[in-house]
């Protein structure tokens, strides 16, 4: 009777405490990657199934045959290995698309430059004396190349040479602001004469101010 109940006693090893583990770790791994990875999905539950002794245990009722110690560490191994590369694989091509997107991205702001604003500045000034608020949504903070005829070359409080364009004939003017190093190329200007500008256009009070100014050649 004691032999009977000695045989019924069923030990608990480290093999069958870390196939447990292990089985159910790679079984809720498995199913959780079925939607994201499919391939990694079915060989992590393959895994579970060599790792989780009731598994074991249906197939050697099932089919007559058990998987040794041996067997089952090279298999756990080799299916390791192979999910490790179908992960991998999939990281590399989801990064390589990512990659391409931002290099797409970025090729498609490249090759859309700020377009550049051609108008007279006698339109200029129409439109602002117009509506501000409008022409201050349409042209301020834009790159703007104005065409008109040179009202007076000067230089303001704080020594910034400029050149003022013929606005309204009366009291505006577009006022184009050139930095102090390029006062050189206005001393060859001369009043009444037609020229191009180009700059940003800024604020607007009696005059349309446009700064960062340069002569179109």
């Amino acid at each position: 009777m004691n032999e009977q109940e000695n045989s019924k006693v069923k030990k608990i090893t480290l093999g069958i405490i870390l196939g447990w583990i292990l089985g159910v770790l790679f079984a809720v791994a498995g199913i959780s990657s079925l939607f994201s990875q499919p391939l990694a999905g079915i060989f992590m539950i393959l895994l579970a199934i060599i790792l989780l002794p009731p598994a074991n245990k249906l197939i050697a009722d099932k089919f007559k045959f058990s998987i040794s110690g041996g067997v089952k560490f090279i298999l756990v191994i080799v299916l390791l290995g192979i999910i490790g590369a179908i992960i991998s694989t999939g990281g590399d091509k989801k990064t390589i698309a990512e990659n391409n997107q931002s290099q797409t991205e970025t090729s498609n702001n490249q090759e859309q430059p700020e377009a550049v604003i051609k108008i007279t500045a006698s339109q200029l000034v129409a439109e602002y004396k117009a509506n501000q608020v409008a022409a201050d949504s349409k042209y301020k903070g834009k790159t703007v190349e104005i065409a008109g005829t040179i009202s007076t070359i000067g230089k303001d409080i704080l020594d910034t040479p400029y050149i003022s364009l013929n606005g309204d004939g009366i009291i505006s003017d577009v006022q184009c602001m050139f930095d102090k190093s390029d006062q050189g190329e206005l001393t060859t200007l001369l009043k009444d004469t037609r020229i191009t500008l180009r700059g940003e256009v800024g604020s607007y009070l009696m005059n349309v101010i446009v700064r960062d100014c340069s002569i179109v050649k």
